[in-house]
């Protein structure tokens, strides 16, 4: 059997070909020898292609925080499955593809040693899994991002223009880290050092062995989370950009730190349109969403072709806006119009799929 895994996820199609459907079947198989060898010729075919950049015109890559990966975000699978609720309303409605990260594809070719990563393959199986319950898995590729050593971060950071982001994102951690209530949360021979500001949405998280603390005192444990803090946001930034350049894929930054630093870089309208907040449609799942927008495929395009035109523009007179406000620029002055186009014909659609209740197609919050 012969399978494009450019264009079909290798843990899904290890799933099918072996019935696997939650991430407990995943994990019976995984102690089964003949189940691990397709698992492992998967990861390591699909390896080989996953550095072609992806097909279509409208492509994004997600950034940490938002890439799926479970670096610079909650890692519990329910957090993961609302990560994936909110990267799909950023996407359904202009994006071709978004490029999210693979973690899974290096545990297993070149960490299959380590058990404790079987649970975290698991997981994004089912991960996997929820995604094609949405019907968005044709929307989303996966790319292994690598990390990055500091010496590595630090040399790549001057060839991809962004050498002074340590010096920016030190400052704002500085900023938090001041007044910020600090906690320390033991887990086993794990650490993690947390700095809680008023703005829970800018608390940062450190995490070290036991040992790299031992006979510090409070002060310093502190200085030395913060440090940790300021290199660990650089190096995912430096692989973020560093995956974007490899990709020819613009990058969508959602951690604020990273959109600080990037503020110095020119804005692409694609940045614009993933920080836009619509459409809204009332009562309807992304995976309806989907079935609408191949159902209307023209009316969507001449949408997204206007959206494209319109960020285009704001672009190019504000090159260094920040693209949220940028999108909420476009959002107040622009959309609504357009929107108005496609309103008949989704009441159309609606009743062709059935559901009694109207759509009300809206500006998102």
């Amino acid at each position: 059997m012969t399978i494009d895994f450019t264009q079909t996820y290798w843990l899904l199609a290890w799933a099918d070909a072996h019935d696997v459907t939650s991430a407990a079947d995943a994990k019976r198989l995984l102690r089964e020898r003949r189940a691990t060898e397709t698992l492992r010729q998967f990861a390591s075919e699909a390896e080989h292609v996953q550095q072609v950049p992806p097909k279509g015109r409208r492509s994004i890559l997600a950034g940490r925080g938002l890439d799926l990966s479970t670096y610079l975000s909650c890692p519990v699978l329910e957090c993961r499955k609302r990560q994936v609720d909110d990267l799909l309303s950023r996407v359904w409605f202009y994006f071709d593809s978004v490029v999210v990260d693979d973690r899974a594809i290096h545990d297993v070719s070149h960490h299959w040693q380590e058990e404790w990563r079987h649970e975290l393959l698991a997981e994004t199986l089912e991960l996997s899994l929820y995604l094609r319950s949405l019907g968005a898995e044709h929307l989303v590729r996966h790319r292994w991002r690598p990390l990055l050593s500091q010496e590595s971060w630090r040399a790549k950071s001057g060839a991809l223009g962004v050498e002074r982001a340590p010096t920016v994102i030190g400052k704002h951690v500085a900023s938090v880290v001041g007044d910020a209530k600090y906690e320390e949360r033991v887990t086993d021979d794990l650490v993690e050092c947390v700095f809680l500001p008023e703005d829970r949405s800018r608390a940062l998280t450190a995490r070290f062995h036991k040992r790299e603390l031992e006979g510090l005192g409070e002060s310093e444990r502190r200085a030395r989370a913060a440090t940790w803090v300021i290199d660990y946001h650089s190096m995912h930034l430096v692989a973020d950009l560093s995956a974007s350049r490899q990709l020819k894929t613009p990058l969508a930054s959602t951690d604020w730190l990273h959109q600080e630093a990037l503020l110095d870089t020119a804005v692409r309208p694609e940045q614009v349109l993933f920080r836009l907040q619509l459409p809204t449609l009332d009562g309807l799942d992304v995976r309806r969403l989907l079935e609408l927008r191949e159902a209307e495929a023209e009316s969507f395009d001449r949408f997204r072709f206007a959206l494209h035109a319109a960020s285009q523009e704001l672009a190019d007179k504000h090159p260094s806006e920040e693209p949220a406000k940028l999108a909420q620029q476009l959002r107040e002055e622009r959309i609504e119009p357009e929107l108005e186009n496609i309103r008949s014909k989704l009441r159309v659609a609606e009743k062709s799929l059935g559901k009694k209740t109207a759509v009300n197609v809206t500006l998102g919050a």
